[in-house]
């Protein structure tokens, strides 16, 4: 996949390079029986390595254009479709970077006609979200999870369901999230001492979505007006990384309100 997080300057491209991405061409390899045949592997590794080249130097059009002439070369075998699947997969990563969002989502919904990966319906539900349409990005998530169970799916479409303000899906899918995770599910949550640091120290702040869960199930029960419950869940999140800024935030305003309400 691209690498999203180069910018301008973070790297060197050659001049060799710069040709490469200039000429845009896809070389035929020599067969095994000396003739000249069609590697399309070789064609998939360097539509690849060229397009990389080129959205590092922000040449965007030119990835764009290098990715497509492999997949129409890619697609002269029906049995090249992973291969194309992942380079429609780079394409939409280009128009998503440059928020080309009518691009994005033609393409990524190629990517899923090709192959429908449990990663590829987030892609498209994420995009979904952005775009408002909440009933389509519930939709991909759910397939998504048919496809694989996994926290990331659980905890974004609990979000969805939290933008939607139903609160009591959304608390059910952020506990599902936690209840998936190979790190977290099984985890117990009356550990003290020694056996508490290790466990902070070794997985606490390895669980960025589990963190974000319980943080969520904490928002959520405040919103529905349960303050023990959303303190509950925060601590459980300040449990695992006692740094977490947005959880200790929220704590700390919200027994400030459990006090103000006891005084009343």
């Amino acid at each position: 996949m691209l690498n999203r997080d180069c910018k301008d300057g973070s790297k060197q491209v050659t001049d060799a390079a710069k040709n490469d991405i200039e000429s845009n061409s896809s070389d035929d390899a020599e067969g095994t029986d000396g003739s000249r045949g069609r590697d399309y592997y070789d064609i998939y590794d360097k539509a690849q390595d060229r397009s990389r080249d080129a959205f590092i130097i922000n040449n965007f059009d030119v990835a764009i254009e290098i990715l497509n002439k492999a997949i129409n070369e890619l697609g002269e075998q029906p049995d090249n479709n992973s291969m194309i699947g992942d380079l429609y997969a780079d394409c939409a990563d280009i128009y998503r970077h440059i928020g080309d969002r009518d691009s994005e989502m033609a393409v990524i919904t190629k990517v899923i006609e090709l192959r429908g990966f449990d990663w590829d319906y987030q892609k498209r539900a994420q995009l979904y979200e952005k775009m408002g349409d909440y009933d389509k990005a519930m939709a991909d998530y759910t397939t998504a999870l048919e496809r694989e169970k996994s926290p990331e799916s659980y905890l974004w479409r609990g979000a969805v369901f939290f933008k939607k303000k139903d609160y009591d899906s959304a608390i059910s899918d952020f506990l599902n999230s936690v209840k998936c995770c190979s790190w977290c599910g099984d985890m117990p949550t009356d550990l003290h001492g020694p056996a508490r640091r290790l466990f902070r120290k070794s997985n606490g702040k390895r669980c960025g979505e589990c963190l974000e869960s319980f943080y969520m199930c904490g928002l959520s029960y405040h919103r529905k007006g349960d303050l023990r419950s959303a303190i509950k869940y925060l601590n459980k999140a300040l449990w695992r990384d006692s740094d977490f800024e947005k959880a200790k935030n929220l704590r700390k305003y919200l027994l400030a309100e459990e006090k103000r309400s006891v005084k009343r």
